[in-house]
């Protein structure tokens, strides 16, 4: 690039940089993502003096100050209650470092100027015990007959309701109340990590006419419930739209919008002490539907939060081995499952290794000679019910021929086709690796039979024994750690953890199944011993996946799987690397002027680097600078 070329970049992402536009909707989103955990959340000026220490991930330009890093401040935490919003991975709230904690906006920001008509405000919190505690306020003295009313508070009350009060243009008083002990809170004193406390998510949403305020319990996975609503038309207001604010003060101008504090009679006050996150404020009244919603632990349609466009070959998948072994004539010679069918998928199981025995034109499920009690319809019948419970979920599904063929006069291929008849819609039968709105509802089959009429799934026939391997196929290509009959637990681990090293940089479109299961020999050397091995390697799964929080890993199958080594594997999909982490842009474990020299050579000589967009909106310009600045000194 020639320098005159180097210099028009500048001059022409200078000018765009200063004429972002204000979303239509959405004119702030403080999602606290910065981090890392347990660092202040930045601010390199005097105390007060404003600091751009939370990005607006709205890009509309409207950060957040906090007023220090120490008593008045505020410290990141991974005290979340949830772990998806719309979305997104969660990864941080903040939570007061002293008794005065306040957030505001720039008095030249956009948003202190607006007055709309409509208007949404949400936000996520779990509070200490108090009196006013306002989580989202508008600085004002003067707009309403009361004029030591703010323009607006968005707030629990003394006695834990909540509510949403506001001052419209027109000088009216606006409110809707919840009942009392709308939330609980907690003692500071005798409780301070607020434990057995719910987290809370609330919306206030005007549309010019009424007034309503809907309330979720986000730990109990609990869905929006309308808790308070205005019928603003009975004020006889000529204009309710929201009063842009008057007034100032030494600490404080006009339209300024705070979080974690209220302003009455001038003054910082109503303190909301405890934990905050997921702040957004929109210029329209959002539907119910369209409020934040958030993803807790465990449940079961964590498939549907993620992009449709990824292959599941990019995904971490937890799976079972045997999936239907679940009895056996000796201790530890056949059982490979505590959870059923249906129970395994409600846990965020997504890979069934089926073993059907074909007998009498029908399929049994067995483990080598031992029939499990149910057939290949239970296993349909609980795999169709969930997705259809589940529609954005799928379900990638092994089906092998196990035991001896006994009465039959078609071949297993036949047999197999007569079940897909049943329900043709619910199966994925095309020789490629699917993505996830491709699969959606649908059972991905991975063929470990013959077949003579094609494609009839992923083929997976040329399959070697008790080895780690390659399937190349014409078009999809697996990788397969199988090594089952091991002399001890240390050279199946080994097996193990090569392949969980080598999936999260191999070639994305390769199907990683990394099998944890198998035996060591068992009594005599002769009957094999399952729980002998699985004791030894499940501990490793939970704790590899807990200190490997991001990566794809591939589809892990499992003997006695359960939730929680599950959703270990499942959050590797969702969790994305700290501000902290991106702004360290050569990985040497610090932000310093390394990092800042990579970000302008390439910013100028490869503006499509992704590593120097570090705000990952697409775009590379001075977010990008301001995100490795704020964490230069950590």
């Amino acid at each position: 690039m020639t320098n005159r070329a180097a210099i028009s970049r500048i001059i022409l992402l200078t000018i765009l940089l200063f004429s972002l536009p204000i979303l239509a909707q959405t004119v702030a989103y403080w999602r606290f993502e910065e981090g890392p955990a347990g660092y202040p959340l930045l601010h390199s000026a005097p105390g007060g003096v404003y600091y751009e220490s939370v990005i607006d991930t709205s890009y509309s330009g409207n950060e957040l100050s906090v007023w220090d890093e120490g008593q008045a401040g505020y410290t990141y935490v991974t005290d979340l209650g949830f772990t998806i919003v719309n979305g997104q991975p969660n990864r941080f709230s903040v939570r007061n470092n002293g008794p005065n904690p306040s957030m505001w906006t720039s008095t030249t920001d956009p948003i202190n100027l607006i007055s709309p008509a409509a208007f949404t405000i949400e936000a996520m919190f779990k509070l200490e015990n108090g009196g006013f505690r306002t989580i989202v306020g508008r600085d004002s003295y003067g707009t309403n007959a009361d004029a030591a009313l703010a323009a607006l508070y968005f707030q629990a009350l003394p006695d834990n309701a909540v509510a949403i009060k506001f001052c419209d243009v027109s000088g009216y008083w606006h409110q809707a109340v919840s009942a009392s002990n709308a939330i609980q809170t907690f003692d500071n004193a005798s409780n301070p990590a607020g434990s057995g406390v719910p987290w809370y998510g609330m919306a206030a949403v005007s549309n010019g006419s009424t007034l309503s305020l809907y309330l979720r319990n986000i730990s109990a996975a609990g869905q929006w419930q309308l808790v308070a609503q205005t019928d603003l038309t009975q004020s006889s207001s000529p204009d309710t739209a929201l009063n842009p604010g008057a007034g100032n003060g030494g600490d404080w101008d006009a339209g300024n919008w705070s979080v974690g504090r209220g302003l009455h009679n001038g003054s910082h006050v109503d303190r909301a002490l405890g934990f905050i996150d997921e702040v957004r404020i929109s210029t329209t009244a959002l539907n119910v539907s369209d409020l934040l919603w958030c993803r807790p632990p465990g449940q079961t349609d964590w498939m549907g939060y993620l992009d449709g466009s990824l292959s599941l070959s990019k995904l971490s998948i937890p799976g079972t081995h045997d999936s239907g072994a679940m009895y056996e004539p000796f201790s530890g010679t056949a059982k490979c499952q505590n959870l059923t069918i249906a129970q395994q998928l409600n846990a965020g199981i997504r890979f069934l290794d089926i073993r059907c025995r074909h007998i009498d034109n029908a399929f049994t499920i067995h483990h080598g000679q031992v029939y499990q009690n149910i057939n290949f319809d239970d296993v349909l019948n609980a795999v169709i019910g969930f997705l259809n419970a589940h529609p954005t979920e799928c379900v990638l599904m092994s089906v092998k021929e196990e035991y001896d063929p006994s009465g039959n006069t078609r071949t297993f291929e036949a047999t197999f086709d007569s079940y897909v008849q049943k329900n043709p819609a619910k199966w994925y039968l095309a020789d490629t690796i699917p993505t996830l709105s491709q699969a959606q509802g649908k059972i991905v089959l991975l063929r470990r039979f013959g077949a003579s009429s094609l494609p009839k799934g992923i083929p997976a026939t040329n399959w070697p024994d008790n080895t780690t391997f390659t399937i190349n196929n014409t078009r999809s290509q697996l990788r397969v750690q199988d090594y089952y009959n091991v002399p001890d637990a240390n050279a199946k681990w080994n097996a193990v953890s090569a392949l969980l090293t080598e999936a999260p940089n191999a070639n994305a479109n390769t199907l990683y199944l990394n099998f944890t299961s198998g035996y060591v020999p068992g009594f005599l050397g002769i009957l094999p011993d399952i729980p002998s091995l699985v004791n030894a390697i499940n501990p490793q799964i939970v704790s590899y996946f807990s200190a490997s929080p991001k990566g794809r890993f591939g589809t892990i199958p499992m003997d006695f799987a359960d939730e929680q080594k599950a959703s270990l594997i499942v959050s590797t999909n969702f969790t994305v690397p700290t501000a902290f982490e991106t702004a360290d842009i050569n990985n040497d474990g610090q932000v310093n002027s390394a990092d800042l020299t990579i970000l302008c050579q390439e910013w100028l000589m490869d503006p499509q680097d992704d590593r120097i967009d570090l705000y990952t909106d697409g775009i590379v310009d001075m977010k990008d600078f301001r995100i490795l600045s704020q964490h230069w000194k950590q």
